[in-house]
């Protein structure tokens, strides 16, 4: 399962939301099932001894017959089978075809989003959120609800630069005068046949090791890729400053990625240019307008 920000902008966040909750079932409709989708099912089921003969000819199910794939289809995902004049089949589900999320709530594990300005033109609109897992408090002053003219974007965006700073300085620190480290991609193409010994290549290299030593390896991106630029990355780190992995307005949903279970993404657009495009749209929404940071879970 998978946690990720969404920012609502716009009143009644919660009723631009509902539409995209995994939970709502919609009126039945048809959805197309592929052939791999039904053998994998009968498989199964075979594997059980629920049936004897799998026999497939042209993409279609010869055997077993219709009605029992039917019975087998709806004990696999409770959705009714339906067959098609040319022998292939679809099923009717109620399954909202727009779902993003099955639980939200305000903050939760980005509790504390926002800075706010000094002098907020809306102080009672303004709002901190719940916390995630562990009840993660916000730092003082910064909220995850409030109006646009009372963000301080100018004050989130010089203390991540100043934090990207940092880290620069340290990498050039850790890594004075050692030779640049090849990708991991690189060396994994290179030794694909062993996973392992491409591992303890890429980790051997003084560079990664100067970086690990330093406690500078970063989590959720490749490390050489991520400091082969340093002011490529402080570049990106300002503008991440401002930007969630999707965003709501008016209703309609935009997003980075297509996020799925586990926190795995498909269709990933370059997420510098879905930044950049984030905080244009950011700094032309009229200051009288809500925002609101929710942590949604799909």
């Amino acid at each position: 399962m998978s946690h990720f920000t969404v920012l609502v902008i716009g009143n009644n966040p919660k009723a631009q939301l509902k539409p995209y909750d995994e939970n709502k079932e919609v009126p039945p409709y048809k959805a197309p099932i592929t052939h791999d989708e039904i053998v994998r099912c009968l498989e199964h089921y075979s594997k059980e001894g629920k049936i004897k003969e799998i026999t497939v000819a042209k993409g279609k199910v010869l055997k077993p017959s219709y009605p029992m794939v039917a019975k087998l289809w709806k004990n696999w995902n409770n959705n009714t089978l339906g067959l098609a004049t040319d022998g292939t089949y679809y099923e009717w589900k109620t399954y909202n075809p727009r779902s993003k999320w099955d639980r939200y709530q305000l903050g939760g594990r980005w509790r504390g989003y926002f800075k706010l300005v000094d002098a907020p033109r809306f102080p009672k609109v303004v709002r901190v959120g719940e916390g995630g897992t562990f009840d993660n408090l916000a730092k003082a002053g910064w909220y995850d609800q409030l109006m646009r003219c009372d963000v301080d974007i100018v004050g989130m965006r010089e203390e991540a630069r100043k934090k990207a700073e940092e880290v620069t300085t340290k990498v050039r620190e850790a890594t004075k005068d050692l030779p640049f480290a090849e990708t991991w991609e690189v060396i994994l193409d290179r030794y694909k046949d062993n996973i392992d010994v491409a591992r303890s290549i890429y980790h051997t290299q003084p560079w990664i090791k100067a970086l690990t030593k330093a406690n500078l390896v970063p989590w959720n991106e490749e490390a050489v890729t991520m400091f082969q630029d340093l002011d490529a990355y402080i570049h990106r780190q300002v503008a991440h400053a401002i930007s969630t992995f999707a965003v709501v307005k008016d209703g309609e949903w935009y997003e980075r990625d297509s996020m799925g279970w586990w926190g795995i993404v498909t269709d990933k657009k370059n997420e510098t240019e879905w930044e950049e495009q984030f905080n244009q749209l950011f700094d032309t929404i009229p200051e009288d307008t809500l925002l609101s940071i929710y942590d949604c879970h799909i």
